[in-house]
């Protein structure tokens, strides 16, 4: 490695004196360059036995079809809404029921649980509908529409 000569930097009959010049010694070499610290190991191999029935179907559908279910007085609501809305939600219906299951869809259709089986869906920006999910049934059961006071209201009743 690199020898150094120790000389006194301070004297007492005197100031500092200047730093010690760095010899390297003839008998020492530097250590070759190590650009692969972590030798590659080879990998073992997975213990895992896995059926190939079970790795084909993926576990973020469900293989059910849920049916939706519309209640009388929402169907009244609906009926009396300007056409526009009534196809804007008649498409968040089927988005809902197309996306059930699929948890990074959810996000995407405006799908937010509110408690245990109960759901609200974003139809714009400011009308939501409500349904329960029925598991037993496997059927979605929408019942309210409204905006997000009355929605907040119904909630409290509920």
């Amino acid at each position: 490695m690199w020898e150094f000569s120790l000389v006194s930097m301070w004297s007492p009959s005197g100031p500092l004196r200047s730093n010690p010049p760095i010899t390297r010694s003839a008998n020492t070499k530097r250590p070759p360059p190590r650009f692969n610290i972590f030798p590659r190991l080879p990998m073992k191999k997975s213990k895992k036995t896995g059926s190939p029935e079970s790795s084909a179907a993926s576990p973020g559908k469900l293989t059910t079809s849920w049916e939706i279910r519309v209640t009388d007085r929402l169907a009244r609501q609906i009926r009396n809404l300007p056409e526009n809305k009534q196809q804007s939600v008649g498409a968040c219906l089927c988005e809902v029921q197309a996306a059930w299951g699929i948890p990074h869809l959810h996000s995407g259709t405006g799908i937010r649980k509110l408690g245990r089986d109960l759901f609200e869906c974003r139809v714009g920006l400011d009308t939501r509908l409500l349904f329960v999910a029925d598991t037993r049934n496997s059927e979605l059961a929408f019942f309210a529409l409204g905006n997000h006071d009355e929605i907040r209201r119904l909630l409290k009743r509920l």
